[in-house]
């Protein structure tokens, strides 16, 4: 359609023609005169209703159809339109495409367990595991991928469907799922068995955040419990310090511009196959015998 408006846009208005009026003298010429020609023209004549006179030359091609004149372009300017069009044509296709992409759902994959799903009992049976990674876990994941795609979010990773959708009122759901897909992926990484004690450098920042070890695994304890209804409790650095903090239901440290380094989910699903209502039993097995201290180490900043 771009390349067919711009081949007539020299059309002489029809009105005129018809009213009698002389079109300009490079929209016509006399039958076998035109003037750009430099051999005999080769005049065609169609039946019709009205009579149909065919011109061509190499710079202009004049033609007569139902008493109005076509003025069409040369040689030169049509490649330049077409190739105009094309350019215009391949710009709405890459945005098509770009559609396409945002539209699609995410390919947000569940991480693999980093253990078996008996590897942290007696603390955390394979029951509990099977529900909370294989249902629970997984339902976030797959919301996430539907409700972004819904959104025009496919394009992102969980990351910045995370950071984009927190704090927006409209998108709640997206970042709730999403939020709750990152912080279960993080939270199965925060435990292993036969866990150690933190290592030299965590343990000088311990020392100088909280006291000592002890008063840390307080604090923690403290934030688990105390954690009303649903949500997380957590060890963060926030301006090379340690902190621990809790959030309600998927709230996150990233989105509040804290660096997480190690969570407890609090969550009843988290617990409730194995303690029933007693989460003080569930969070004193976890804090006493799975906290992950390699992982902690591992998410800490080089210059921490």
């Amino acid at each position: 359609m771009v390349i067919m408006s711009l081949l007539f846009t020299n059309r002489p208005r029809e009105d005129d023609v018809r009213d009698g009026k002389k079109p300009r003298a490079a929209e016509t010429h006399a039958e076998g005169a035109c003037p750009h020609a430099r051999k005999p023209l080769n005049v065609e004549r169609i039946p019709g209703r009205e009579t149909f006179v065919g011109c061509t030359s190499f710079f202009r091609r004049v033609t007569m159809r139902d008493n109005t004149f076509f003025n069409e372009m040369g040689r030169r300017t049509f490649v330049r339109s077409l190739i105009s069009g094309c350019v215009i044509a391949g710009t709405g296709m890459f945005g098509l495409y770009r559609d396409s992409v945002s539209y699609a759902a995410p390919e947000i994959t569940q991480p693999p367990l980093p253990y078996k799903e008996d590897a942290l009992e007696p603390y955390i049976s394979k029951k509990t595991i099977e529900f909370h990674y294989g249902k629970h876990h997984k339902a976030y994941i797959d919301k996430t991928n539907e409700l972004a795609g819904a959104a025009g979010l496919g394009s992102l990773s969980l990351d910045e469907i995370m950071k984009k959708t927190a704090g927006s009122a409209g998108q709640t759901s997206i970042f709730n799922n999403a939020a709750q897909a990152w912080n279960h992926n993080f939270y199965w990484k925060s435990m292993l068995p036969g866990a150690r004690k933190p290592d030299e450098r965590l343990t000088k920042m311990i020392d100088s955040s909280f006291g000592s070890y002890d008063n840390f695994i307080k604090e923690l304890h403290n934030a688990a419990l105390t954690q009303f209804g649903s949500g997380w409790a957590w060890l963060v650095l926030e301006q090379d310090k340690l902190k621990v903090i809790n959030t309600s239901n998927a709230d996150n440290p990233v989105v509040h511009g804290q660096v997480p380094l190690l969570t407890l989910d609090v969550w009843e699903h988290a617990y409730y196959l194995d303690y029933q209502n007693r989460r003080p039993d569930y969070v004193k097995a976890v804090t006493e015998n799975l906290l992950n201290w390699e992982f902690v180490a591992s998410n800490l900043p080089g210059n921490a």
